[in-house]
């Protein structure tokens, strides 16, 4: 972790069953001793802001998370700033992870960068925009679609190659292993997102393998390497093992990774020089229907093909939107306001009191 000072994380995810936000998990305000969220619409420099105040705070912080868009993995959906006891947040509080002020003034705050933009020239062009905002969110729904197809399938293919897993087997190792990786013993657990699915398909960022010093592979198939995974995180939670938890953002029941950061291990299914052979939890002997599964993963992976395709069109009328807005922006409105907020996070993470 101290060779890490910045950490790549997503707080939401594109699901086999809809949009899901981890947001009240990453940014619960008890945590915090000030929270900024940004309002305003595309192209209002939101993302920008937050990047800005990451390349400035870092030489203020201890660590510095950097949680980035699902759809758009390039963009920031939110901040956070450690110092020792101090953590300040900076949050995109707009759809579809809308946030207002849940404790106003105390340590909520709400920064429109909407201030700053030129209201006349917008309503010049709101058919222009109202039709874009339209087709972004048919996009969406037509890729939503896709990905509950493709999740129908999933299901299929984990129920048939499910069968022939050997789960006491599988428990008993997950057993061992978690009581041999899990020094720490505090209960703290932390929900973060390593991979994202959107315009670019499945997404993945490289956190766990770049903070762990001793990094575990698990192999198989997929199906059975998941059951795996799920088996250690449940000895983990059973044993109180601080970590943090990666869900699947196709599925949220699934794992993609584990990483203990006080003890300095990640779990993850490749890379790792420590080897799990989930292979060794299948049943040989129990038969599965080849042909079934082969035509639920074939169609599996035409419905995720689709799915990407049509969220890519989504971003391509978000980037449309996002052209306009910037046209009608003032961003030294925006650059008065970033001097503002970033020297009241620096008298925050320096204060004692």
């Amino acid at each position: 972790m101290e060779n890490n000072k910045i950490l790549k994380y997503f707080a939401a995810a594109n699901s086999y069953g809809g949009f899901i936000s981890y947001f009240d998990k990453v940014f619960p305000s008890g945590d915090f001793d000030a929270i900024y969220v940004l309002k305003g619409g595309p192209g209002t420099g939101k993302s920008s802001f937050m990047k800005k105040m990451s390349s400035a705070l870092i030489v203020e912080c201890s660590e510095i998370e950097e949680i980035y868009c699902s759809s758009d993995p390039h963009s920031l959906d939110g901040l956070i700033a450690r110092r020792g006891e101090r953590a300040v947040a900076i949050i995109d509080g707009t759809a579809p992870h809308e946030r207002d002020a849940v404790v106003p003034g105390a340590i909520d705050s709400i920064i429109n960068l909407g201030d700053s933009w030129d209201e006349k020239w917008l309503r010049a062009e709101r058919h222009k925009i109202l039709g874009l905002a339209r087709e972004k969110s048919d996009a969406y729904k037509a890729a939503y679609y896709y990905l509950s197809l493709a999740g129908s399938c999933h299901s299929e293919i984990r129920r048939y190659e499910g069968m022939s897993y050997l789960d006491k087997k599988s428990v008993s190792r997950a057993k061992s292993l978690a009581e041999s990786i899990a020094k720490s013993r505090e209960g703290k657990i932390k929900t973060r997102l390593t991979s994202s699915f959107g315009r670019y398909g499945s997404f993945g960022l490289n956190t766990v393998r770049e903070c762990a010093h001793t990094l575990y592979s698990i192999n198989g198939s997929d199906t059975h390497r998941r059951m795996f995974m799920n088996s250690l995180k449940n000895e983990l939670i059973r044993l109180g093992a601080n970590m943090t938890v990666a869900p699947c953002p196709l599925d949220p029941t699934e794992t993609d990774a584990i990483y203990l950061p006080e003890d300095g291990v990640g779990i993850t299914y490749a890379g790792g020089s420590k080897i799990v052979d989930a292979s060794d939890f299948a049943d040989k002997s129990d038969p599965v229907d080849g042909e079934r599964i082969k035509l639920a993963k074939s169609v599996h992976k035409q419905a995720l093909d689709e799915a990407e395709r049509w969220f890519a069109i989504a971003s391509d009328m978000h980037f449309r939107l996002e052209e306009i807005y910037t046209r009608a922006m003032d961003f030294t409105g925006n650059d008065a306001i970033y001097e503002k907020t970033y020297q009241k996070i620096v008298n925050i993470l320096a204060s004692e009191g």
